[in-house]
């Protein structure tokens, strides 16, 4: 008998000890980048969302297709009652808050107000869940959100409505007073990293957020086993050396939704041209630039959106070809002159300024493309700024030509921001005036009633009409990539690269 009760003993405490070192196991993870404001009401950068997204629920957020997703709902649906768009929620029955209260369509609204007041916190999205004309509890579990006309937009802002509160005599401007909905909770947020504890299951492995903004020194940190998980942006040349070189790191990518693209000023003599805009097309080399400057770390594009979204990526489309003779043709038929080696018109030479950020690698691609239009006979000056001016005159227009990128968008509501005639600065990012009648047109009937496929087939052509007019000069769109140890199993990223596969990761046999 006590022989027995000496080995059950034993066990509970092996059992213990291993629940112990089960609770204490730690994923550490590295970020180019810290954390610019973890609370949900001022979040805007990326990897304070992707923070934001495990310590908050949302109704819906985006899946690896880039549809809408339930998070906390069972389901949901669209309609409309004459002009107004109606979305409906049912919420699961198992959630609850970090309190153990549970989570009902009063939850819901308490956010929601939380989010549009004008005194505390004053959130910077307060203007977007203002559009919101009504919030109907329908029962505990049922909601519906009214908004006075349909938008792209409606659905896909859900996803920063992080459903919370505030504890009793908190202030909601401090993150520690919040109470959280998420599988994790904030233990401690520093510039130097962000570390997060289960909210609920206690065999979760705690979440240790590392900023390494050097990436040759996160790539020893990763050798030397200091860091178990990269969600960093790495440079491709980084990649492709960590791929070649290191044995027991693994490297898993995923085709991404950031679009990277030339920018030019339709308003420009030349640039304002469409057949002149297909000629400067010809003069990219794509295929040798995502070879060589990204090491195969993209696809090419055919128009802003990547294949990850499946209900917009429109498969007829391709991607245009390097072909000098095809441009040289088309200069000529628009009555440009050649000679000497300088392209002309009207006596004059065709000569454009191109702004670009003081980043040595877009700097690298902006040269390699400029010395194939120097061939061509343009004239091109390149103007280096750093970030904030570059902003700048990017946001007024003050360019000829650009290299920038759309990071972070989710789905057609884009179009309208950047191709629109009611979306030219300030009012919206159409910051080369590009003017089509028929792509406003088409997307402005899709802001009123219509089914989802009629919808998405003006969506569809109106995609159509700015990669033919070539309203931008479509390049490519970045991997997702993440750098992962060998002993991880189940690392894989999203198309937008937010960090709910962080979830499913295990720890397996990590030393």
């Amino acid at each position: 008998m006590k022989k027995h009760i000496l080995n059950t003993l034993a066990f509970l405490l092996i059992s213990l000890l291993s629940l112990a070192q089960l609770q204490a196991r730690e994923l550490v993870v590295g970020l180019s980048s810290a954390p610019s404001n973890l609370s949900p009401f001022f979040a805007t950068d990326a990897n304070s969302q992707n923070i934001g997204r495990l310590l908050y629920l949302t109704l819906t957020d985006f899946g690896r297709d880039m549809s809408f997703n339930c998070r906390a709902c069972e389901s949901f649906s669209e309609s409309f009652k004459g002009s107004k768009h109606v979305l409906k929620f049912k919420l699961r029955h198992d959630l609850k808050f970090w309190d153990g209260a549970p989570i009902t369509a009063q939850s819901v609204f308490d956010a929601w107000k939380l989010f549009t007041t004008e005194e505390s916190p004053k959130s910077i999205f307060r203007f977007a869940f203002n559009k919101i004309e009504s919030f109907k509890i329908v029962n505990d579990y049922e909601l519906e959100l009214i908004y006075p006309s349909y938008s792209a937009d409606n659905l896909s802002d859900l996803a920063l409505l992080k459903i919370l509160k505030v504890k009793e005599g908190g202030d909601p401007k401090n993150v520690e007073d919040l109470v959280g909905s998420g599988p994790y909770r904030l233990q401690q947020s520093s510039a130097l990293g962000v570390k997060l504890t289960p909210a609920f299951e206690s065999a979760r492995e705690v979440l240790n957020f590392k900023v390494v903004k050097d990436e040759t020194t996160l790539a020893l940190k990763m050798m030397n086993k200091e860091i178990d998980l990269s969600v960093a942006q790495l440079s491709p040349r980084k990649v492709n050396w960590i791929e070649k070189n290191v044995d027991d790191l693994n490297i898993v990518s995923e085709r991404g939704t950031n679009y990277i693209y030339i920018g030019l000023n339709h308003k420009n003599e030349h640039l304002g041209k469409e057949q002149f805009r297909v000629a400067l097309d010809y003069l990219i080399p794509r295929e040798k630039l995502v070879k060589y400057k990204m090491k195969e770390t993209a696809s090419l594009a055919t128009s802003l959106f990547s294949p990850s979204f499946t209900s917009l990526f429109q498969e007829g489309l391709s991607p245009v070809h390097y072909n000098p003779e095809k441009a040289r043709e088309i200069f000529l038929k628009l009555g440009y002159k050649i000679e000497d080696g300088i392209l002309s018109y009207n006596s004059k030479p065709v000569q454009f300024d191109w702004k670009i950020s003081n980043n040595k690698a877009t700097e690298e691609i902006v040269d390699a493309i400029i010395d194939e239009f120097s061939k061509a006979g343009l004239k091109v000056t390149k103007t280096v700024q750093e970030w904030g001016t570059f902003m700048r005159s990017m946001k007024t227009g003050q360019f000829d030509l650009v290299m920038s990128q759309w990071v972070g968008f989710t789905g057609p509501g884009m179009l309208s921001y950047v191709f629109s005639s009611h979306s030219y600065p300030p009012a919206g990012a159409n910051r080369g005036y590009f003017l089509n009648e028929k792509l406003d047109q088409l997307l402005d009937a899709a802001s009123g009633p219509m089914t989802t496929q009629q919808r998405l087939e003006n969506y569809r052509q109106a995609t159509q009409i700015a990669v033919n007019e070539r309203a931008y000069l479509s390049l490519w769109h970045p991997d997702i990539i993440w750098i992962a140890r060998n002993c991880l199993k189940g690392v894989s990223p999203y198309p937008n690269g937010n960090f709910l596969p962080l979830l499913d990761i295990k720890m397996s046999g990590c030393q």
